[in-house]
């Protein structure tokens, strides 16, 4: 009985965690800069002077927008400088069409080094610390709920 408990209790505790880092996709804001126009969008990446561009005002900007928006950080490798860009992008649901980090979407004069998209709001900048500890804590706590409950099976 006291198992039963005990699993029920880390899965609520599991459960509960994904529920606080998992963010609505809609309407995602995202930071909007490129250090060739502004060194402040490097890294470290100085959000304090930036705002967030809401991408789906962005996307009323062109008809050719592919289905969702997310925020993007690459950087770019043009004429041997490096160039960090954050930006709002646009993904295809359809997954065989190339997305927005694809070798086809930048010109070939220019070396792309990093590519990611994400799809929660202000995630194109460095993790928060809160998105790290729960990340290094929250299997930590799992394994040692597990091992010490799992353990006391007769």
């Amino acid at each position: 009985m006291a198992d039963s408990c005990a699993y029920t209790c880390i899965l609520g505790i599991f459960l509960v965690a994904v529920c606080f880092l998992n963010q609505p996709v809609e309407g995602i804001k995202c930071w909007q800069c490129s250090t060739d126009v502004d060194p402040r969008c490097g890294e470290p990446f100085n959000h304090t002077q930036f705002t967030l561009t809401d991408c789906d005002r962005e996307r009323t900007h062109s008809a050719y927008l592919q289905d969702h928006a997310v925020c993007r950080k690459s950087i770019h490798r043009i004429n041997d400088e490096r160039v960090i860009i954050r930006s709002c992008s646009w993904e295809p649901d359809n997954k065989n069409v190339e997305g927005p980090c694809s070798p086809s979407s930048s010109p070939s004069y220019i070396k792309v080094e990093f590519c990611e998209t994400c799809n929660t709001d202000a995630c194109n900048k460095a993790p928060t610390l809160r998105e790290s500890i729960i990340a290094i804590v929250l299997p930590v706590v799992m394994v040692t709920l597990l091992t010490k409950f799992g353990s006391n099976t007769v």
